[in-house]
């Protein structure tokens, strides 16, 4: 039988490990808990009963780290597990295991929306917030930390679905709780406050509400600036990631200089953070650096674009080789994205970039909405960049492939038109011209597909791009 020393020291490897974890040191933490796991399990073997209790928690915090880390298909079969164990315990003792069960269901819940599976996330953190609630009724008392976590987190998940009343509602309660909470004891408090403000003002910006969404901005960086004085190695990233949201916020609002200062303020800092540690911050610094990309692109700064693009391509194609699960769908991504960039200056260099997109894609889509609509913008711009390297029939090809998931797609039909009728094939093009001139631009409402198609032929005739018909599609347009 294992000595009560060694019992001991399981026990502050445990704690030493969690320590790890929320310090983001995460190779660290990852060895530690597989020796704590490694050691459970034999206490487990010896008396199942007594020690299950134990080993859930184990799976649990190790299966935290491994979501952490984004290594999703580790997280979720061990996060099962301890769901599994704690189902068990609580049909036994509802009022001792209930709260861990919540616990567990709460992980899986993110999870759950970290790998897109987001009705199913809802529910989990839904039946963790049943658990919750009923404990903070039953007991006034209680470490309300879980429920306020578990609201917050239901809140974002609803505002990434579109829910965003209910994501307001939630994030409201949460923020009552929370700074009624702070003012009696600040040091606990305050951290989980401002990332609280700080979702607030990401609902409120969904709900169109510009001016209190900077407020709530703002305040939240007031706060945390202060926090990372006083403990930088907790403060500091999560001011990092404040000011990203920051940035992007701006960003959408078409508040282009402050939106490249606030940019420049958290990718400075991420910097920092991925040199000391790259598992963690890797993906903070390459996400900023793409944001930035293409806000210079925005801006019509096209080298510093060009100069940020790369360096997200060269970050995200390193972190494909080891993680191809979390990164391969975003460096097809960014792939896409650097294409448009390219695509005016530099063509060959545009139809390579989205070729490698469109490979990555093909092998990764299945029912996942998000890849299908990215593998057909990919089609569709590599359709336009076909018309301009004159490959007229590769231009109706990718055409058909990008309608092939969406058949109303009227930038997709354009394009489509474009290639039949640089092809000769005049009376297909007329047919598709007609049916959409009137169709307003989705991305544009005071635009109609009459601007686009005409807007296209001067980017064509200044390629070179030429046909007799162009001028009889034009006199029609115009009438």
């Amino acid at each position: 039988r294992n000595s009560r020393s060694d019992i001991e020291r399981n026990n502050a490897l445990s704690s030493l490990a969690f320590l790890q974890m929320q310090m983001y040191q995460f190779e660290q933490a990852e060895a530690n808990f597989k020796e704590v796991l490694s050691f459970v399990k034999k206490l487990y073997a010896e008396n199942p009963q007594e020690n299950k209790p134990d080993l859930a928690i184990t799976y649990m915090e190790l299966g935290q780290l491994y979501l952490r880390l984004k290594q999703y298909e580790k997280s979720e079969a061990i996060i099962n597990e301890a769901i599994k164990i704690r189902r068990e315990l609580v049909a036994v003792d509802a009022e001792k295991y209930s709260t861990g069960l919540a616990r567990s269901l709460s992980g899986l819940a993110s999870l759950q929306e970290a790998t897109y599976q987001y009705e199913k996330s809802e529910a989990s953190f839904n039946e963790a917030l049943v658990i919750y609630r009923k404990l903070d009724r039953l007991n006034s008392q209680v470490d309300r930390r879980s429920l306020l976590s578990t609201t917050n987190s239901l809140a974002l998940l609803q505002n990434r679905m579109g829910k965003n009343d209910l994501a307001k509602v939630n994030i409201i309660e949460c923020l009552g709780i929370s700074r009624e909470l702070a003012e009696k004891n600040p040091d606990a408090y305050n951290r989980s406050m401002s990332v609280y403000i700080s979702n607030l003002a990401t609902i409120n910006a969904s709900l169109g509400l510009i001016q209190e969404s900077e407020a709530n901005m703002l305040e939240a960086i007031s706060i945390q600036r202060t926090l990372a004085k006083s403990n930088p190695q907790v403060g500091i990233p999560d001011l990092a990631i404040m000011l990203s949201n920051l940035a992007f916020f701006y960003q959408e609002i078409k508040e282009y200089q402050k939106s490249e200062a606030t940019f420049q303020e958290c990718i400075d800092l991420f910097r920092k953070l991925a040199m000391t540690n790259p598992g963690a911050f890797t993906w903070d610094l390459a996400a900023n650096l793409y944001g930035v990309a293409k806000l210079y692109r925005e801006m019509n700064k096209y080298e510093k674009a060009d100069s940020c693009f790369t360096e997200t391509l060269g970050m995200f194609r390193e972190s494909a080789i080891t993680n191809p699960q979390f990164y391969k769908f975003r460096l097809a991504n960014i792939l896409s994205e650097y294409s448009w960039l390219q695509y005016k200056t530099n063509l060959p260099a545009a139809i390579i970039n989205t070729n490698e997109a469109i490979e990555i894609l093909e092998q990764l889509v299945d029912s996942d909405s998000s890849k299908i609509s990215t593998l057909a913008m990919c089609y569709g711009r590599m359709s336009r960049y076909e018309l301009l390297a004159k490959n007229f029939k590769e231009a109706e090809k990718y055409a058909l492939k990008a309608l092939s998931f969406d058949n109303k797609a009227d930038h997709f039909r354009k394009n489509l038109a474009h290639s039949l009728l640089y092809q000769g094939k005049y009376k297909k093009a007329l047919q598709i011209y007609t049916e959409i001139k009137d169709n307003t631009v989705s991305l544009d409402q005071t635009k109609t597909h009459k601007d686009l198609i005409l807007r296209d032929f001067d980017e064509f005739g200044q390629a070179g791009i030429t046909h007799p018909d162009v001028a009889k599609i034009r006199e029609l347009l115009n009438q």
